[in-house]
């Protein structure tokens, strides 16, 4: 079943250069947004972010309204950032940041508020670990949508997501607790998980 984008790219398909843009403002936030929790630096992020409307441009012919639009591009920003992660030889300033300051025995927390702290941990998660969770936390899909933009089984993102969700909660607390979750804080508490 189309989705309302579906007669947009119809469109775009037919000359209507105009739909392009359309969709471009839609769905620009939301690409860049889905690209920097991936690879964690913002001017990588824009960058990638206007390579991955490029190559929707040049590929839009290969959407066949299987899928939502929004889905067949955040597989294609999923894919672009997790292309450039894996090329990238240089940290991110936060993963830089991080070192510095553990190297002096000071909390990261002292120097970054929470959203970097929370992206810093992010950043130390193994990239397909970040990709789950950056559909699912920050793009706020279900299961069966990250399953589709990954493209494994629903089974499988399940299985992902839990995985990274540990895997974010070590590094998180390791960076940010070092000495460990504060009394205060509780050891069961479920928000420290």
């Amino acid at each position: 079943m189309p989705d309302e984008d579906y007669a947009h790219v119809r469109e775009l398909l037919q000359g209507n250069s105009a739909e392009f843009d359309y969709l471009f403002d839609k769905y620009q936030d939301y690409v860049f947004r889905t690209v920097y929790g991936i690879v964690g630096d913002e001017e990588a992020a824009r960058d990638v972010a206007q390579e991955v409307f490029v190559l929707a441009y040049r590929k839009i012919g290969s959407f066949k309204g299987t899928s939502k639009f929004s889905t067949w591009l955040y597989r294609i920003a999923v894919n672009k950032a997790s292309d450039y992660c894996r090329k990238c030889v240089r940290q991110s300033r936060l993963a830089t940041l991080f070192r510095q300051n553990t190297q002096q025995d000071r909390s990261p927390i002292d120097f970054l508020d929470e959203q970097d702290a929370v992206q810093a941990a992010l950043m130390q998660c193994p990239l397909g670990h970040r990709e789950v969770l950056v559909l699912r936390y920050y793009r706020q899909m279900d299961l069966p949508e990250i399953s589709e933009v990954l493209d494994v089984t629903p089974a499988a993102a399940r299985v992902r997501l839990h995985r990274a969700r540990a895997v974010f909660r070590d590094k998180y607390v390791s960076k940010c607790y070092p000495g460990g979750i504060p009394t205060c804080m509780g050891e069961g508490n479920d928000a420290a998980k």
